[in-house]
């Protein structure tokens, strides 16, 4: 009876990983065809969007847009006037964790671990003090686009320079030398699941665009290697924190453990890539999950909602 139904794989889009939302749509695509579901592929832009989604009679649509509007509750919030079920996290859940300043706030509150920060602006007060080394985020990017790492106030004021089209505000995090790990999680509520943790040891300087996206570039350790103690607990925390940002069918929360063994959560991602290169199919496969299976969990957990 599912396997009937028609389903739309929207990917594209007009952020700056729209390239990589088309590799992730086109994969769950193929991935779908192959377990015999009715699917068709829509790539979506500004213009041909309202046109795209207003005459499609989708049963369901698995989302794979990557990015502002994509994934910061704008287009989830057009599927829930329409009425049209989708995969992932909803309106409110997309908006928190895109938001980099507001998931510091989330975590904060929540009294999840988390690197120390400030929120800097365009044209930061002469007098403000900063610590550095640093990392700058723009406020609401994905895929590391505009991530930087600082070493002083000149470089600071250089990045804002050079970066101001990117956001009017920017999270300046404490640089936090260790281990770099990222936990997929599966499902919804209390049946949300975690995957086997993965270590990630970029050749870049860190974890940027490139070493996400270029083969080679990026060490993929998953299992982690690490004690049996420590993957408990950075599970543990990506389920708390997964949970309570109220996130759905799938989704990824980043963490980096210092030397001393303490874990500082990152941010939630609640549109994880799904290319050949994604940290989430990679982790189901240590599972013992093809990607094919992993997709189709991902769907069914959605229609959960039909």
């Amino acid at each position: 009876m599912k396997k009937s139904l028609n389903i739309g794989v929207v990917y594209g889009g007009w952020s700056s990983e729209r390239e990589v939302s088309i590799r992730s749509g086109k994969n769950v695509l193929k991935a779908l065809k192959e377990k015999g579901y009715n699917s068709r592929g829509i790539d979506i832009t500004r213009d041909n969007i309202k046109t795209i989604v207003c005459n499609n009679n989708f049963d369901t649509v698995f989302l794979l847009t990557h990015g502002r509007g994509g994934e910061d509750g704008t287009i989830q919030g057009l599927f829930e006037s329409l009425g049209i079920n989708y995969t992932g996290s909803d309106v409110t859940s997309s908006a928190l964790c895109m938001d980099k300043i507001l998931t510091k706030y989330f975590f904060s509150g929540l009294y999840l671990p988390t690197p120390p920060y400030k929120i800097v602006s365009a044209s930061p007060p002469p007098e403000e003090e900063y610590f550095f080394p640093s990392v700058i985020k723009p406020r609401r990017e994905g895929s590391s686009v505009g991530v930087s790492i600082l070493s002083n106030r000149h470089e600071l004021q250089e990045y804002l320079h050079n970066n101001i089209h990117l956001s009017k505000e920017f999270l300046l995090e404490q640089y936090i030398r260790g281990r770099e790990f990222t936990c997929g999680i599966i499902g919804t509520g209390q049946r949300a699941t975690a995957l086997p943790v993965l270590e990630i040891k970029p050749k870049n300087t860190f974890y940027d665009y490139e070493a996400k996206y270029t083969e080679g570039k990026t060490e993929f350790i998953v299992p982690a290697k690490i004690s049996d103690s420590l993957t408990t607990e950075i599970k543990e925390l990506s389920l708390k924190a997964y949970r309570a940002a109220g996130c759905r069918d799938f989704g990824r929360v980043d963490s980096i453990v210092s030397a001393d063994g303490t874990i500082f959560l990152l941010e939630i991602n609640t549109l994880p890539g799904m290319t050949n290169l994604s940290d989430l199919p990679m982790e189901a496969r240590a599972a013992g999950m093809s990607y094919q299976d992993l997709v189709e969990k991902i769907l069914l957990s959605s229609l959960e909602r039909i």
